[in-house]
């Protein structure tokens, strides 16, 4: 009997120590695009990453300009069947917390879409323009030329904008997560900046008495340059905070602990960025839960320095950086040196952008396994 016992114990432990450790210690997140809609891949997904060693997803709303729930804002991927609620009970079933990642000012992908696209077919006013007045440009990045952002001063796009999330609370969720909480991406030159929306121009000269269309780039204090710069940083401010405001409306009438998270890009300086996300204020009206900066150096000496220096800003809600491995719009590397160096910052908890990279990863084979056989395929 006493042979038994400890033979049992034994196999115990080697079973035990046997278990395959996490690929990656401190993979706290994952970001997702379900880009193949079935049940089956929805399981798929959720059972990888928590295989994986991550305990929440970051569920994209929509992608392809239509939005996973059936709503009644935003196109819908199937009107019929409610993939948000699917994707999310998987989620759950797997043991992972949820937060729904919203664009909160990108709403549509290339011109030729906004035909399929009913809410600013109706309010094509919205749309934000650029100091030319278009709403995309022939030169410059990706994103200039083909995403078609709204502009938070029009209580119009903040109010959809809350309906959306009020429509995503009620599922069984964690949290909610905004990205895109800026305006769109430009070069230095000032010139080329986004924000001309002629509602929001009007609002300006209102309120200051300067056309913005005649301003030149000045970064005294004080300036009207300045004084533009810090109006546009207002708007998507008040429009955080409108965000946040509802989100602890919906907790406390609904005993409810949904958290907001955000995605801010690092790095920003007022005057010097066309984005006008002034991030840390935010932070300091504790207006964020939690923190998820998108740290995307291509050098990982670089990502270092990114990542310390998050670090450095004092924020007063806990961080997640969240790091881009392989191939995303530009080439990055891979997950390991991504890892050392989060490690090497004594980050504890990071998370990744996306499932998809963070794959290429995962079925990647290990030098003891012949190619094709990695160790996390489905």
């Amino acid at each position: 009997m006493k042979k038994i016992i400890v033979m049992s114990a034994l196999l115990g432990v080697f079973i035990f120590s046997s278990a395959p450790a996490e690929p990656f210690p401190g993979l706290q997140a994952v970001y997702i695009r379900p880009e193949t809609l079935t049940e089956q891949a929805a399981d798929s997904y959720m059972a990888n990453m928590k295989k994986w060693g991550a305990d929440e997803v970051f569920l994209e709303a929509g992608f392809d300009n239509r939005v996973l729930n059936r709503s009644n804002i935003f196109p819908a991927m199937n009107p019929e069947k409610d993939w948000m609620k699917i994707l999310v009970d998987k989620a759950k079933k797997h043991g992972l917390k949820v937060h729904v990642w919203i664009k909160v000012c990108f709403w549509v992908h290339k011109k030729e879409n906004l035909k399929d696209f009913p809410i600013l077919q109706k309010h094509p006013e919205w749309i934000d323009l650029n100091r030319q007045g278009k709403m995309v440009s022939e030169s410059g990045s990706y994103e200039e030329k083909n995403f078609i952002f709204v502009n938070p001063a029009l209580p119009g796009v903040i109010k959809a904008e809350l309906d959306f999330i009020r429509e995503l609370a009620k599922y069984d969720i964690d949290g909610i997560s905004i990205d895109y909480i800026r305006f769109k991406t430009a070069g230095k030159n000032p010139d080329l900046w986004w924000g001309y929306n002629s509602y929001s121009v009007e609002r300006f000269k209102e309120k200051t008495g300067i056309d913005p269309l005649a301003i030149k780039p000045d970064k005294t204090p004080g300036s009207p340059f300045m004084k533009w710069v810090e109006y546009n940083e207002g708007l998507v401010e008040s429009c955080v905070k409108a965000i946040s405001d509802t989100i602890r409306e919906i907790n406390r009438k609904e005993g409810r602990n949904i958290i907001l998270s955000a995605s801010p890009f690092t790095g920003y300086v007022s005057g010097e960025s066309p984005k006008f996300q002034n991030w840390k204020a935010w932070d300091d009206k504790g207006y964020i839960d939690l923190w998820m900066p998108m740290c995307m150096s291509l050098d990982m000496k670089a990502l270092e320095k990114e990542i310390r220096g998050v670090g450095l800003l004092g924020l007063k809600a806990p961080c997640y950086p969240v790091v881009y491995p392989n191939q995303h719009g530009s080439l990055h590397p891979p997950m390991k040196p991504h890892h050392e160096v989060l490690e090497s910052c004594g980050i504890e908890k990071f998370a990744v952008f996306s499932y998809k990279q963070l794959k290429q990863d995962m079925d990647r084979p290990s030098p003891a396994e012949k190619p094709g056989t990695g160790a996390y395929k489905d």
